[in-house]
């Protein structure tokens, strides 16, 4: 069957993706960060994105000209207006066009879901629609049972009404999202995770429709009040 079929290749790249970031992992050198980021954005993301869709690096801009914190990966629509690239990929990106936020990590730690759940008030601060915020981690340190692990990330956001990071996933632990209540789905096979976070983005992305509907390209472009 052609699902079965598209859905074996999925596996198989994912699987290729995670081995190469293991790999580099092993290396213990800064440059390394930058280089799973890369594999996660190229190999993953950029290939499922539906028409119209892209992915860069950087910062995100409200119609204010308030800035978010810097961001790993962000997926944006240039169909109604285009970022400010500084290269292919590096650039600022006004927040009605952007869709999703990623923070990539090797591993996550207690350290890197705090840093997360920063980067998350500072994009939930901005003026403009909401942007789904999203943490991904080849590994964890938090707990060897993979429910535990995944909990823990979630205790860490409990004060807040709505999550800075309302959707994580971290292999071999499991993929978890904020729709009310957290919905958590713990790893089994097939990296059924990594799929499940992908199939979630290419989903919303499909179904959604105008972003947002007071959105005024002038905001962004006239220098007076």
């Amino acid at each position: 069957m052609p699902k079965s079929i598209l859905s074996s290749r999925l596996v198989d790249v994912v699987d290729s993706c995670l081995r190469e970031a293991n790999s580099v992992g092993s290396i213990k050198h800064n440059g390394m960060v930058g280089k799973i980021r890369e594999i996660f954005l190229t190999d993953l993301i950029l290939p499922l994105l539906p028409d119209g869709f892209y992915a860069g690096t950087g910062k995100i801009i409200d119609r204010v000209g308030e800035l978010s914190a810097e961001t790993d990966i962000i997926i944006y629509n240039k169909s109604r207006f285009s970022p400010l690239l500084f290269d292919e990929k590096t650039g600022i990106f006004p927040i009605d066009c952007v869709y999703y936020a990623i923070e990539v990590k090797s591993t996550v730690t207690l350290k890197e879901v705090r840093d997360a759940i920063k980067k998350g008030e500072s994009i939930r601060s901005l003026n403009g629609p909401p942007i789904h915020h999203v943490l991904f981690g080849f590994r964890t340190n938090l707990k060897k049972e993979k429910e535990k692990a995944l909990l823990r990330i979630q205790e860490s956001q409990k004060e807040y009404e709505f999550p800075p990071v309302n959707i994580y996933c971290v292999v071999d632990a499991g993929y978890c999202y904020y729709e009310k209540e957290w919905k958590v789905f713990v790893s089994t096979d097939r990296r059924a995770e990594v799929i499940g976070l992908l199939i979630g983005i290419v989903n919303t992305l499909v179904k959604t429709g105008i972003r947002s509907p007071d959105f005024n390209p002038g905001n962004y472009l006239a220098w007076w009040e």
